[in-house]
């Protein structure tokens, strides 16, 4: 191709990326408020347990599942009081979710979790407070965080939402 062709040629491609079309614009409409949901209690309840680590952990495999156990357990536990049970899915219908993301400094924790489900979709993600040097403490912590919710309820939180 010819040097005249070529500048021709990217000079109308840079110009049309670059035209904002003036008709075509519509603000986006926010989602509507999602129902509000009252404690959950008796039931058996079925949770699904990501693990994302944003470091590389001596056995991520083993990890992983010790970290899904640590959970299972401390949600059982913080049940009783309610009656809820809790167990991991394995082909029935999913209730939550519950995202976590890892990080070790140096020996030195901290973490979220992503919480989800129960028809709301996105609920809430839960930080650590401060760091830990135990990554169990850690974990159950977050935990503890998620099933407040379940235990007392939850509203849509955005600002447009009323809070009921």
């Amino acid at each position: 191709m010819k040097p005249l062709a070529v500048f021709a040629m990217s000079s109308i491609l840079i110009l049309s990326g670059c035209m904002v079309p003036t008709n075509n614009y519509h603000s986006s409409v926010p989602a509507p408020c999602s129902t509000p949901v009252g404690p959950i209690s008796g039931n058996q309840i079925v949770v699904s347990i990501p693990v994302n680590f944003t470091y590389t952990p001596k056995d991520q495999a083993e990890g992983s599942v010790g970290l899904r156990q640590i959970v299972l357990n401390r949600l059982n536990e913080d049940g009783k009081g309610q009656y809820n049970t809790f167990e991991l899915q394995n082909g029935q219908s999913l209730n939550f979710t519950m995202s976590f993301s890892l990080s070790n400094n140096n020996e030195i924790y901290s973490g979220s979790l992503s919480f989800s489900g129960w028809g709301q979709g996105f609920i809430h993600t839960f930080y650590t407070s401060g760091t830990y040097n135990d990554p169990s403490k850690m974990v159950e912590d977050l935990t503890d965080q998620a099933y407040s919710f379940i235990r007392t309820g939850w509203h849509d939180s955005r600002s447009t939402c009323p809070q009921q």
